[in-house]
């Protein structure tokens, strides 16, 4: 996710704390305080949203095809199996559907 919109959502929220804070007639340093903690949410809430976005565009950059992705399921499940107690001869072609 981009920064600039992740600032502009902490900016609107802050907005919306100031207006939650006049709605409920909250004065002085109770005021400050109630902004300050909610705003330090928005703020937290930002950081924990770009840290996982952050890598996610990183690895979306090589789109795989689905054909390629399938097969690549297949060979891994192949893998597995020749590897598992059922022994090398074992196939995904070969097993029953049901159990």
């Amino acid at each position: 996710m981009k920064p600039a919109l992740l600032a502009a959502g902490v900016v609107v929220w802050i907005g919306l704390a100031v207006a939650l804070a006049k709605v409920l007639k909250v004065h002085g340093e109770d005021f400050w305080i109630l902004v300050a903690g909610l705003a330090l949410i928005g703020i937290i809430a930002a950081v924990v949203i770009w840290w996982f976005t952050r890598n996610k565009t990183a690895e979306a950059a090589e789109p795989m095809d689905e054909k390629d992705e399938i097969e690549q399921l297949f060979r891994e499940a192949e893998t597995r199996l020749a590897k598992s107690r059922l022994g090398s001869g074992a196939r995904l072609s070969t097993l029953p559907i049901f159990s």
